[in-house]
């Protein structure tokens, strides 16, 4: 993080603006559970919930002016755990980039949530957000999979929904 907040700091104008992250990391970043796991690049950890804990965000990183928790840069990470790893990542990526899959796969978006409880009401989230915000752009379709909520009265039934949105696109 230091070396990115003197990048941005110092480097000829415009500064950085996007921070790829190589290097797959991990929460014991001491090895204290003796599994001698990589930690490249070990990842920020925030609390989130009492229901997750704590969760990674190397969006942490890329906080480098200011004291807010705005990332100044866009940051990404390849948890590749050896260089063919990273190597065949970037293969794939540079393949996706070259001849992106054809379809309407990229205006379709896929709601799930599950029955509200104390950790929140996912489904009222889901709503705004597709019904006054995503389906306001007439360019998105939205498929919504609730579990509970008719035809997805089954975890099988919300399986299946789930699969076949991803098989078709």
């Amino acid at each position: 993080r230091d070396f990115l907040r003197y990048a941005y700091d110092n480097w000829v104008d415009p500064p950085p603006s996007y921070v790829l992250l190589v290097g797959d990391g991990n929460y014991d970043f001491k090895n204290h559970l003796g599994r001698d796991e990589p930690n490249y690049v070990p990842p920020y950890l925030i609390y989130a919930d009492e229901w997750v804990g704590e969760t990674a965000a190397d969006n942490r990183y890329a906080c480098v002016a200011g004291d807010d928790i705005l990332a100044d840069m866009q940051i990404g990470r390849l948890p590749a755990q050896t260089a063919a790893q990273a190597s065949a990542m970037v293969a794939k990526i540079i393949s996706y980039e070259q001849s992106p899959p054809a379809g309407d796969w990229t205006q379709k978006v896929l709601f799930v949530a599950d029955d509200p409880d104390e950790a929140g009401d996912f489904r009222a989230l889901s709503d705004d957000l597709a019904d006054n915000h995503l389906l306001a752009e007439p360019l998105y379709s939205a498929e919504k999979v609730y579990y509970g909520v008719s035809p997805y009265n089954l975890a099988s039934d919300v399986k299946y929904a789930i699969t076949s949105a991803f098989e078709t696109g």
